[in-house]
């Protein structure tokens, strides 16, 4: 079984059109929408009509599970992640739109007993002054492990659902929570597949509003790498392989 996780925070209808995506490719056989505490609420009977307005497989079941407030992007995943059954896990971002049906490429590595742990390099976006931060999430890996990966901070992933539920304890750090899967995969020699896939998703440009958003992203990839540092390279807590 395939399961998709998606974790929204006030998504509004780039989320309905990210379903419409997933509905369009039915690779999959669960779908759990994780609402962090959006206001307006996600609505149920939206996330019914979008993830089955092709057809999704005969048998697939849609889930919306609510947070009642807003506790971070890894907190829901960690949340999704515990709710799930499948045996492989799909992890998008909300705001993909309909390419999200692009995601059915991450599972065939997994499928094929290729890999246990697929990242999606997405197409560089000029101007969205996200690199430095790539480029530090990717070092503090590189320092940690060995392995320079990519794209770090991806979404966008398909992951062996066994040890990634012994990681989910873990990934309540935030933004933070890719790093701490990459820190995690890696741990535990699984070494990430990076795929380049071109998903589209909202670009949040030099805003004052994005840059905040920035700046909250980087203290939560601080906040993963401290985490990591204190409780699994000293103690070898949270799921040590």
């Amino acid at each position: 079984m395939v399961s998709v996780i998606v974790p929204a925070y006030n998504a509004g209808d780039r989320l309905y059109a990210t379903l419409r995506g997933l509905a369009a490719r039915p690779f999959w056989e669960e779908l759990i929408v994780v609402d962090d505490g959006s206001r307006p609420p996600v609505s149920p009977e939206a996330i019914a009509a979008a993830a089955f307005r092709q057809g999704s497989r005969a048998g697939s079941s849609v889930r919306l599970v609510r947070l009642p407030v807003n506790r971070g992007k890894g907190r829901a995943l960690m949340t999704g992640i515990l709710e799930s059954r499948g045996a492989w896990i799909v992890l998008l971002d909300a705001d993909l739109g309909e390419s999200a049906a692009l995601a059915e490429a991450l599972v065939r590595p997994l499928l094929a007993r290729e890999a246990e742990h697929v990242v999606a390099v997405l197409p560089p976006a000029p101007g969205d002054g996200f690199g430095w931060l790539r480029r530090f999430s990717a070092r503090a890996v590189w320092r940690r492990t060995g392995v320079w990966l990519k794209a770090p901070l991806s979404g966008q992933r398909a992951i062996a659902g066994a040890p990634l539920r012994r990681w989910a304890p873990a990934l309540d750090v935030g933004y933070g929570a890719e790093t701490m899967l990459n820190l995690l995969s890696l741990r535990d020699g699984i070494v990430p597949l990076e795929v380049p896939l071109p998903f589209d998703h909202r670009r949040l440009g030099r805003t004052p509003a994005a840059m905040w958003h920035r700046a909250r992203q980087a203290r939560d990839v601080l906040r993963a790498l401290w985490a990591y540092d204190r409780r699994v390279r000293r103690s070898g807590g949270w799921g040590d392989g």
